[in-house]
């Protein structure tokens, strides 16, 4: 009769399989090992490596903590058990795992990387700093530091500071795609189009198949109007990624920007058959729908949204535009008041509710000191050069009694709008040299 495998041998037979990736036989081979004997440290480490590259981080951990119970100064035991703590996003026990990796081997860059990440994600950015500088501090041409540092101080607001992180992982990482795409985002936000650009467009020139790379630099053509730069990089985004909703959803936006609603719908659609819950396609359609006059429809998909997300303020002031829309003027006014709880800095829906509170037909909605109250404000944060919010502040005014002022900011309004576009305002003019409130008609259009 055979002698049965000695566990060193069988340790050796799973390690075979696990470096083919074929992991099940792996756990297999470990788990006959610590049937001959339980306290095998080895077996239990190399399975619990092969239940996290499964994805079974229970398992994982379970078998990290019985070798930590065996071997209590091993370092890789603690980080090991760390990592899986992180895929079950179990932030604070990650930490504390790296913290004990720590005390172990004090100069561990990776665990001062990893505790930081682990820190970050958990809301901790203050101590996920100081983790990324210590890291630093021992391995300082290690890229992947410089940029995890560099997200921090993203995430601090920090910007110039995230910015030169992210180009020194450059400086030290040529070729690495994510320090310019990260730092190309960063400079969107900042407004900087064209330098982000630039970076979105080194990214793909380093790795032309990385779908973000073709959806940042799709949103990137967006805001300078280039939209069939956008649409170009959209199509290619879709075809590495056909099942991704939100490049159809950026594609739908485009298609709506230059007037072609029915292929805007197509793609709204598309998206929401993909990921149901991406609140932004529905609202994205809601806005279409309101844009083409179908207001039920409109009104459905914003509700959707709101039920998913009450707290999201453009959602309330959408649903504002459809009462205000289908002449449901009180609906209208509640609706974009809750949008301004949420987002005070909203200067359309500050527009919109004071050109109601101005305007209205309904003698028991207008309220001209409220109205001038939002209008002044919409106008404050648009540096006052919009001529429609001129237009509501001068509305505001006139309600107040104040036509002097309304007059003088309607001249402004008009010296701003497009020839062509100012027949309408030029009535509104002359309801204030008569000394007249302007008023919207009772039916809305």
């Amino acid at each position: 009769m055979d002698k049965p495998p000695e566990p060193q041998k069988l340790v050796e037979r799973g390690r075979g399989f696990a470096r083919r990736g074929e992991f099940a036989p792996a756990i297999d081979a470990f788990t006959e090992a610590l049937a001959i004997d339980a306290s095998f440290v080895d077996a239990l480490f190399e399975r619990a490596n092969c239940n996290l590259a499964i994805g079974d981080f229970e398992s994982a951990i379970a078998d990290y903590t019985s070798a930590i119970a065996l071997e209590p100064i091993n370092a890789a035991y603690f980080s090991a058990r760390a990592g899986a703590h992180v895929e079950l996003e179990q932030f604070e026990r990650a930490a504390e795992d790296y913290t004990e990796t720590l005390k172990l081997n004090p100069e561990d860059p990776e665990a001062f990387n990893g505790r930081g990440m682990a820190l970050a994600l958990s809301g901790d950015l203050p101590g996920a700093l100081d983790d990324f500088n210590a890291a630093l501090d021992l391995e300082p041409d290690e890229a992947t530091l410089y940029l995890n540092r560099g997200n921090v101080h993203s995430d601090l607001g920090e910007f110039e500071e995230a910015i030169a992180d992210y180009s020194a992982a450059i400086e030290h990482a040529p070729f690495y795609v994510r320090a310019f795409l990260y730092r190309g985002r960063l400079r969107h936000e900042l407004g900087e189009v064209d330098l982000a650009l630039a970076d979105y467009s080194t990214a793909l020139r380093i790795d032309g198949q990385d779908v973000e790379g073709f959806y940042h630099r799709a949103r990137a053509h967006f805001d300078r109007e280039d939209y069939a730069a956008a649409l170009r990089d959209l199509d290619c985004a879709v075809d590495l990624a056909p099942d991704w909703a939100d490049l159809m959803n950026l594609r739908g936006v485009v298609f709506a920007r230059r007037g072609e609603s029915e292929r805007a719908r197509e793609e709204f659609d598309t998206a929401l058959l993909l990921d149901p819950e991406l609140a932004s396609a529905q609202f994205n359609r809601g806005l279409l729908l309101l844009d083409t006059d179908d207001c039920d429809a409109a009104m459905e998909d914003v509700q959707a949204v709101l039920d998913r997300e009450p707290e999201n303020a453009a959602a309330w002031a959408l649903r504002g535009m459809i009462h205000y829309r289908t002449g449901r003027r009180s609906a209208a006014i509640a609706d974009h008041m809750r949008a301004l709880d949420l987002d005070p800095n909203d200067h359309n829906a500050r527009n919109i509710l004071a050109w109601m509170l101005a305007t209205s037909p309904q003698d028991d909605l207008r309220d001209g000191k409220r109205a001038l109250e939002h209008a002044e404000a919409a106008c404050e944060l648009t540096d006052w050069t919009e001529p429609i919010l001129l237009d509501t502040l001068a509305a505001a005014y006139a309600e107040c009694g104040l036509f002097d002022e309304a007059i003088e900011w309607m001249e402004q309004a008009l010296s701003k709008f497009p020839p062509d576009d100012r027949d309408e305002y030029s009535k509104r003019l002359e309801c204030y040299r008569n000394r007249t409130p302007f008023r919207e008609v009772e039916e809305l259009s």
